[in-house]
């Protein structure tokens, strides 16, 4: 549960992730509007087409292949990463996992394209000489890929290591010196992973992150609520940073201005990649660092779109609307200096691509999807296609109708066939999982064993605060409106609940009337099926056990809650 304090610690949606996230965290959130609107610059002018152009991100000219130190990658071969492990000192006592996914997310969970596989540990052996450490070793393979792909390991709880960039073919020892929590690399391409290792304590430095800033409307209000409770204090001990509280509209504007317009990160990462440009072929070296730079940078253009998004009346104010396009180009050419080679297989590449779009596409006044689909047809707008759908599924209310555009328009194999695989697990009209979960009893309980009735399925979490406001505000109301209907079942499941402990949860995030379920983790089929990543999440499904509704379900307002669930049982029961 406390891999979720902190993103909760303020309220809004949960994401299981087990480490926080570069990014702000807002407190008290303005009402979002969506509203896209022509934009006003210098005198008073319209420029709505002045950031709608798309252009080329991928030069095929050279192949990753050809500078590739592993047979593998030069031959352009499918091929896993062997990885050979030393735990030095204190053992885990915890299982470990190998996590491997391609390039779509930097954490590897969100999107849910990891594959987790157990590494075997041998029995501890007592090393002689010296201090005598105990040790415990391991051989792992990932599974083989024809492009670069990320990887790390973990246990239940933590990260052994950081996301590493791997490419088919590679082989890396690791030691752990558990005492000292050190990392040390050795084999082939040892420098490589080493230099990510760096890279990634320069990116998790509070001077370089904007994690450590907490947006408020008041800041007064805001420090004499928390500050006497401790829970900034807390945070800021949890986060290992400082933490700057900053007021919501100008401020935050300001203080990205400031970091676009600060190059020491850069010039940080020049230093270390330049110190291994000799160990590391040219290519790789370009790759990792784009990667590095692109994630930076990512959460810069991303600031800047939800801004625009929360404050289009700024593309009116002149002077502001000077700012905004300022940075803009800004944004425009730190993302053209990054196109190397295939820069779409890193995560970091897209995430940075992504944000600036959707930011260009609002100072248009263009609605984001409209945007995607003026662009030139090919692999780019497919990745651009593929995150808009896993990244706004929630909150579309024509989630069916975009999805089914998007599987006719993407034109590359391996999305498109992701793509059809969310249609036909998430459309309207799929079938629910009928894989069981567990009630409180450990007993076994099936979603389908209700036929004849509708149901709300409502996904929580342990420890966020999302999840137990939308009890106390919508839940609990909706459980005395509806009681005695018998047409209706409302779902409870919480999600990463140790077994045996879904009781202790009581009253705080779900009743006692109605359906209680438990997943001990993310990985149930039906979560798989419904691609449940944040919470609270919501599913609406129709007396024959099939998908209603997956995305767009309104907000805090019981009204708009009651409203549709009345709009559905009148739907399903017309007979």
């Amino acid at each position: 549960m406390k891999k979720l304090l902190l993103l909760c610690l303020l309220g809004g949606v949960c994401l299981f992730s087990n480490e926080l996230s570069a990014q702000n965290i807002v407190a008290d959130p303005p009402g979002t509007n969506f509203l896209h609107r022509f934009m006003s610059l210098r005198g008073g002018e319209t420029r709505s087409d002045l950031f709608s152009k798309g252009f080329s991100l991928i030069d095929d000219s050279i192949s990753l292949g050809q500078e590739g130190d592993s047979p593998s990658a030069r031959m352009g071969k499918a091929a896993p990463v062997l990885i050979y492990g030393e735990f030095m000192g204190m053992i885990p006592d915890k299982e470990v996992y190998l996590y491997t996914w391609p390039r779509y997310t930097g954490n590897g969970f969100i999107y849910q394209e990891s594959t987790k596989q157990e590494v075997s540990l041998d029995r501890p052996t007592l090393q002689r000489g010296g201090a005598g450490e105990v040790r415990r070793i391991f051989n792992a393979s990932s599974p083989s890929y024809m492009d670069p792909f990320y990887f790390l390991l973990r246990d239940e709880d933590t990260r052994l290591t950081s996301h590493f960039l791997a490419f088919p073919g590679d082989s890396l020892m690791l030691r752990w010196y558990r005492f000292t929590n050190r990392v040390s690399f050795s084999g082939p391409q040892a420098k490589q992973f080493e230099l990510q290792h760096v890279l990634a304590g320069l990116t998790a430095s509070s001077k370089y992150t904007t994690a450590q800033n907490i947006i408020v409307k008041d800041r007064e209000k805001f420090l004499a609520e928390y500050n006497p409770k401790g829970e900034l204090e807390a945070a800021k001990k949890q986060l290992g940073r400082h933490l700057e509280v900053v007021v919501m509209g100008k401020e935050e504007l300001d203080l990205l201005e400031h970091s676009m317009g600060d190059r020491e990160f850069a010039d940080q990462v020049e230093r270390m990649v330049e110190a291994y440009r000799e160990d590391i072929p040219a290519t790789r070296l370009a790759l990792i660092q784009t990667d590095v730079l692109s994630n930076h940078y990512a959460l810069q253009a991303e600031s800047l779109s939800r801004l625009l998004i929360r404050f289009p009346e700024w593309l009116k104010e002149a002077e502001t609307a000077g700012r905004i396009t300022d940075m803009l180009t800004d944004l425009d050419q730190k993302l053209k200096s990054k196109t190397v080679p295939q820069a779409l297989v890193t995560s970091g590449y897209i995430e940075f691509w992504y944000h600036y779009s959707e930011a260009s596409a609002s100072a248009a006044g263009i609605d984001f999807f409209d945007w995607i689909v003026s662009q030139e047809a090919g692999l780019p707008r497919d990745v651009l296609f593929e995150n808009y759908l896993l990244r706004k599924e929630r909150r579309l209310p024509d989630f069916d109708e975009k999805l089914g555009l998007i599987a006719i328009e993407v034109k590359d194999p391996v999305i498109k066939a992701r793509i059809l695989g969310i249609q036909a697990n998430k459309s309207a009209g799929a079938t629910i999982s009928s894989s069981p979960l567990l009630n409180s009893e450990g007993n076994p309980i099936s979603l389908t064993d209700y036929p004849d009735q509708v149901m709300l399925l409502e996904f929580w979490a342990p420890g966020c605060g999302a999840s137990k406001t939308f009890y106390e505000k919508i839940m609990k109301g909706l459980h005395e409106r509806f009681q005695g209907e018998e047409r209706l079942q409302l779902v409870s499941i919480g999600v990463d609940v140790p077994e045996g402990t879904l009781d202790s949860f009581l009253g705080e995030y779900y009743s006692d009337s109605g359906i209680n379920l438990q997943a001990e983790d993310t990985t149930p089929p039906l979560l798989t099926q419904l691609g449940i990543r944040s919470y609270p999440s919501f599913v609406l499904v129709g007396r024959d056990s099939r998908l209603l509704k997956v995305s767009g379900f309104p907000d805090n307002d019981p009204k708009a809650w009651v409203k549709l669930l009345e709009e559905t049982l009148n739907n399903e029961f017309k007979d």
